[in-house]
This record gives C-alpha cells, structure tokens and sequence, in this order.
C-alpha cells in the first residue's frame, strides 16, 4: 500500500457553485493540489527542494440548467505539475515573497470542431502584503507561454495574451475580494470579479456567500474569441 498523507492535499483555486438570477446558467468549479513528498521524510531533509513539487487539478464547468435535458455547455481540465518555494526573498514592505514555476494543460474534452487545448509553461510570484491571519493583500501575476500546436484555438494569445493578473484583498474571516484580469490584442481580454463572505458551518463543513461577476472574452475555451457577460450567485466551499 503506497505511504501518502491526506494532509499533504490542499485547496488550490476557489471550490464554488454559483448561478444567475434567472436560474438558467451556472458555474462551478472543482480545485486541488497535492504535495509529493512529505517534508518530514528523512530523505527530503537531504534533499528540501523535494519538498517544493506539486500536481494540481482544476477543473470548471458551464452548465445550461435551464434547458430541457441541462447540458453542460463547455467544461475544461486543467492540471497541472510545478513547483513552489516559499519566502525566496525579503522584499521591503512585502510580509512574504513566493514563487511557483511549472506546466499547465487546459482541455475542454471535446472532438472535432468543438475541441480546444491549449498548453503552457508558467512562471507565478506571489507577493503578500498585511497580515496572513488579518486584513492583506496578494499580488499574484502568472506569466506564461505557450507551448506546442495550438491549432484548436490558434489565435487565443489574442485574447487570452501572456499573463493573468490576480489581486485578493481581505481577511480570513470577513469579505474576500479577488480579480483575475487578461489583456489580448487590441483590447480583448476579460475580467472576473469574486466577492465571498463567510456563513455559518453547516453540517461540519464553512461556507461563504459567494459572488461572481464576468465581462469580456475568453470565460470558457469553446468560446474563447466570444464576448460574454454574467452576474452569477451562490457558495463556495474555499475561496
């Protein structure tokens, strides 16, 4: 039987249901990631860089709840297996410095024209302001290229461009705000805009009121040249 530890799987991306307010549309998303090696194993003493690999999963679905048989619209798988290093530098006024560096694959599962992919080798600083377990702020820009044939989708760089801006501001115990942000080719690009407030445990589990907004191209890979816009509403389970 293979030795692993549960408490070396953690939350990765936001973990929420979330739908429109005419009950047609939703969205959820699903998120972990796993740390390899056991920082406490003697061999991982020897070698600590070890300690810093990483897989993750994400994966997000658009789901038409309103039509007769709700379809899922579009659904995208994304792993991916980077490594991670806390507090690598001391920056003035910055509380801690990290850094993540890897590759990342995003499908949507499909065949023929529907199909789209898109691979990516990234770089990812993470930057915190404030107190971890009070009011801070992280700046977390992902940076990337991409990687082998992209003819599924092979403008996407317009849209999508080269980096994810991510902001968060807030406290573990109150209102969250988050931002995810893409700049294309000529203005395209899109914004996604996360508010969550924590609610009362129920049944052993925290939940948070949770909101999202989205405006601009590129919400799903089968619509990444298409604008759209949405207010959707519901939980998440971490943020």
């Amino acid at each position: 039987m293979a030795d692993y530890s549960p408490d070396r799987f953690s939350a990765y991306e936001p973990m929420y249901f979330v739908a429109n307010t005419n009950l047609d549309d939703a969205r959820f998303q699903f998120s972990f990631k796993y740390q390899f090696f056991d920082p406490e194993n003697d061999y991982v003493h020897q070698q600590p860089w070890l300690a810093g690999l990483r897989f993750a999963y994400t994966q997000t679905s658009l789901w038409d709840i309103g039509e007769d048989s709700s379809p899922f619209f579009d659904t995208s798988y994304k792993p991916e297996l980077y490594y991670e290093q806390a507090n690598v530098v001391e920056l003035p006024g910055v509380n801690r410095t990290d850094i993540a560096f890897g590759y990342k694959h995003e499908s949507n599962g499909q065949g023929g024209d529907a199909s789209r992919s898109v691979n990516q080798l990234f770089v990812r600083p993470s930057f915190l302001f404030g107190d971890p377990q009070g009011l801070s702020l992280m700046f977390q820009p992902m940076i990337y290229a991409y990687l082998g044939s992209l003819s599924d989708n092979p403008d996407i760089a317009d849209y999508r461009g080269y980096v994810d801006w991510r902001l968060r501001i807030g406290s573990p115990d109150g209102l969250v705000f988050s931002t995810l942000a893409r700049l294309g080719k000529g203005g395209k690009g899109g914004i996604e805009l996360n508010w969550s407030y924590p609610l009362r445990a129920f049944a052993g589990m925290d939940l948070f009121a949770y909101a999202q907004y989205w405006n601009g191209y590129g919400e799903s890979l089968r619509t990444y040249d298409e604008s759209s816009q949405s207010l959707r509403l519901g939980v998440s389970f971490t943020r």
